[in-house]
């Protein structure tokens, strides 16, 4: 099993979808893929 940290640069339409993307099917990527995908940071300009 591999482990890859990820950082997201905004929250957005793009960056929302991204995290939203990894965190519902992370038990799939790692299922399917062999790697534990782990959102470590995200960068928001705007809280």
């Amino acid at each position: 099993m591999k482990k890859l940290g990820v950082a997201i640069l905004g929250l957005g339409t793009v960056g929302g979808g991204t995290y939203e993307i990894l965190t519902k099917n992370h038990d799939k990527i790692l299922k399917v893929d062999g790697v534990d995908v782990e959102v470590k940071a995200v960068l928001e300009l705007n809280k």
